[in-house]
């Protein structure tokens, strides 16, 4: 009997045609999935209610994108696989624990970074990391909480949206990536593509394809491409995207992602279901 993979998703996802891509992979390759949106999801006296019928049947592998906290919780206390683990969407969720673990790997060039359990003076920050800095959300992606800090006004101003300083940290200001960025998109020990992210007009010092930025490939070296994989194994992430600042001709890690944000061109929903089909003739 062929095994069972789960696909979860987000029913509201704005980027469907990424899912529609990955189940013509599946079909291609004839493996026996079922998709679930998880909308329709629910989780009672430990069982998995889907549009309101309990779910007997139990996959061999589950993939996940986008999932909220607590069925990746449900997922990791049933004992089966899931690409990516709750280990992994941990890791990069929390922006200074995955700089902790990275701390441990000498081959990671990284931005001087600080943080402190409670909230600090402007002058403390631009000792530790310099001036002007990035003030980021400890959690948060698409750009959201992060912001340029060039003095201390600004500093006093945005510091004063944070009740809790845990909830916050400052990073170094790579003024050479000033509105780009690279990004690296890792399957397994396989870097499938990477693009140069940009900013619209070379205004805005984020890069995010949410915040306007624009994409296109890039021809990532074979150097960066071991860097990329390493990062992603060292965050216990398979399916991830990595990226990295400019640096001159260097390159500085700047954040992972476990998800694969499609990219014309790339082929990235086709190489997610490709990593997921080579783990099921594995396992």
């Amino acid at each position: 009997m062929k095994k069972l993979l789960w696909i979860v998703v987000q029913g509201y996802c704005a980027n469907e045609f990424y899912y529609e891509r990955m189940i013509i992979r599946a079909e291609k390759l004839g493996l026996n999935y079922k998709v679930f949106y998880q909308e329709g999801i629910q989780i009672k006296d430990g069982e998995f209610i889907y549009n309101n019928a309990v779910v007997q049947e139990k996959p061999d592998l589950i993939y996940t994108r986008g999932l909220n906290a607590d069925l990746n919780k449900y997922f990791f206390g049933t004992g089966i696989r899931c690409v990516n683990s709750i280990f992994a969407r941990v890791n990069c969720n929390d922006k200074i624990r995955t700089h902790k673990l990275l701390d441990k790997c000498p081959f990671v060039k990284k931005a001087k970074y600080f943080h402190k359990a409670e909230k600090c003076g402007y002058d403390e920050v631009v000792e530790n990391v310099g001036s002007p800095f990035v003030m980021k959300a400890r959690y948060g992606n698409g750009g959201q909480g992060v912001v340029l800090v060039n003095n201390k006004h600004e500093y006093e101003t945005e510091i004063a949206k944070y009740e809790d300083a845990r909830g916050v940290f400052f990073e170094e200001f790579i003024k050479t990536s000033f509105g780009k960025d690279l990004r690296v998109h890792v399957f397994g020990d396989v870097v499938a593509g990477a693009v140069i992210r940009q900013s619209a007009g070379g205004k805005d010092f984020r890069s995010n394809f949410s915040q306007g930025g624009t994409v296109r490939e890039y021809a990532c070296p074979d150097k960066l491409k071991q860097t990329a994989v390493e990062i992603a194994k060292a965050l216990k992430g398979e399916i991830m995207s990595v990226d990295f600042m400019f640096d001159g001709d260097d390159f500085v890690f700047c954040e992972a992602n476990t998800e694969a944000i499609f990219v014309p061109g790339l082929g990235l929903p086709e190489a997610s279901i490709d990593y997921i089909y080579k783990v099921l003739q594995v396992n």
